[in-house]
């Protein structure tokens, strides 16, 4: 029996479990990791701001309650800054679980998934 295959963004066929190619792997690990340093996510700022959120709030998500760690908790930045970690504030941070975080960006996601998906060009047929 042979593995169910799907066609990679480049063409290539790949295991229908894994979302990219090698290849194309490396290079979307490259984009996110550009957009986090471009960001400001990556910087010892942020990492201190959102401490500061978590300890803030109690260690606990604002929408659910549940209460959790400093590795278990996200950080939600209001979306009016657009991702720009650079000027957020202590007062434009939510601390989140990551349950309560995913159904917040979802919308969000959805969205851009959706544009993007206009924007690229048709994947090829396997015939």
């Amino acid at each position: 029996m042979s593995p169910i295959v799907k066609p990679c963004r480049c063409g290539a066929l790949i295991d229908r479990q894994l979302k990219f190619c090698p290849s194309c792997q490396r290079a979307d690990d490259q984009r996110r990791n550009a957009k986090r340093k471009a960001s400001g996510r990556t910087t010892a700022a942020w990492n201190r701001l959102r401490t500061a959120a978590i300890d803030r709030d109690g260690y606990a998500c604002r929408r659910c309650g549940r209460s959790g760690t400093v590795g278990t908790l996200t950080v939600h930045l209001r979306p009016e800054l657009s991702g720009n970690h650079w000027t957020a504030t202590l007062d434009d941070l939510e601390t989140l679980c990551r349950s309560c975080h995913g159904s917040v960006d979802a919308p969000r996601a959805a969205a851009t998934r959706t544009a993007q998906e206009s924007s690229s060009p048709p994947e090829p047929s396997i015939g």
